[in-house]
């Protein structure tokens, strides 16, 4: 009633309708809090505060999802806990984590989205960072836990911080996540490449070389015009020219496991150096770049129909879908983007 009130005397008086719609691009919620806000004649204006930009409450939930899917089995298995003891342990963990990291955020200030984002994301790579590093063993689970929660717990707590010190840009915090992911990959076909014994740390070793190789690399050219678009493309385009060089020269016939991961890492590499150029020249919208994700597992089912109705070889079929990935996926990008001047990623 009072909202409807305040909407008809905006509209009537002059005096008021400025304060009203102040804002550029003003949201539904923006409207609401700035019409209560308004100002009334012969009155001082309430001062507005702008709950918006603090993701205290976000992080305080992400780490309670971290706390439920994560610690509550870590910790009972890295103390080597067992019965009652383990079980309150890994029911009470949660609990008090995310307790804590709420007290840890209130402390700390203003919490951004980019602290959320990173220390979401160093929670569980830093699980799989540790559990490739731990020593093998055959019957004990103790030390894949022991260094998994280790590191989990180093990179979680570490990016909050990290990021509340540099405060990326949106695109540069997704850059970090989906190039860190990337890594994986990256250290797989390099340790085939090199006939590593433990492919495991090498994954592991890359995948963190390549994620906080690309941050703090973002962070010294002042990138500010990436955006969360530009960085999802980033990583398309990497893993569409690797996976399309891959299928190019590889032979069913003569395979060379080798020879595959050293064309498939080649086109890793020079695919997010063709992301990084075009991110810098165009602008992807977020669902333009989810659209390019999605659309080589779409082409892929269409290609390999088709294939299999023409009763075409694997080594055939091999080859149609390396040429057609990277030219319908690079097409969709020209067709979904746009020129744009340099300008900023936006505040997180």
């Amino acid at each position: 009633m009072l909202v409807n009130l305040l909407i008809v005397v905006a509209l009537i008086d002059p005096a008021i309708k400025p304060d009203i719609f102040a804002y550029a691009r003003p949201s539904l919620g923006t409207h609401v809090v700035s019409m209560l806000n308004a100002s009334i004649p012969g009155e001082e204006p309430r001062v507005q505060k702008d709950y918006r930009k603090d993701y205290r409450l976000y992080h305080t939930a992400m780490q309670g999802f971290v706390g439920l899917t994560l610690y509550s089995w870590l910790v009972p298995t890295a103390l080597n806990l067992e019965d009652k003891t383990a079980a309150v342990t890994g029911l009470w963990t949660p609990v008090f984590w995310a307790g804590g990291q709420y007290i840890m955020a209130k402390a700390s200030g203003r919490v951004r989205l980019s602290q959320v984002l990173m220390a979401g994301a160093g929670a569980y790579n830093g699980l799989a960072h540790g559990s490739m590093f731990a020593p093998t063993s055959e019957y004990d689970d103790r030390p894949k836990a022991t260094w998994g929660l280790t590191f989990s717990l180093m990179e979680n707590i570490g990016n909050f911080y990290l990021a509340r010190a540099t405060n990326p840009t949106p695109g540069v915090t997704i850059r970090f996540i989906l190039q860190g992911l990337n890594g994986y990959a990256q250290g797989a076909a390099l340790a085939d490449i090199v006939n590593s014994r433990d492919g495991n740390n090498v994954m592991a070793m890359h995948s963190i070389i390549s994620g906080y190789g690309s941050y703090f690399g973002s962070l010294a050219v002042q990138d500010t015009w990436t955006t969360a678009g530009d960085a999802i493309f980033e990583y398309v385009s990497s893993n569409v020219l690797g996976t399309s060089l891959f299928l190019l020269f590889s032979s069913e016939k003569d395979y060379n496991p080798r020879a595959a991961a050293t064309s498939f890492l080649i086109g890793n590499y020079a695919g997010y150096a063709a992301g990084l150029v075009l991110s810098h020249e165009r602008d992807i919208s977020l669902g333009g770049a989810l659209v390019t994700l999605v659309a080589p597992c779409l082409l892929n089912g269409l290609i390999l129909g088709t294939l299999i109705l023409t009763d075409a070889s694997p080594e055939t079929s091999m080859h149609v879908m390396g040429v057609l990935l990277p030219v319908t996926v690079y097409g969709m990008y020209y067709i979904l983007s746009n020129k744009t001047e340099i300008g900023t990623g936006g505040e997180s």
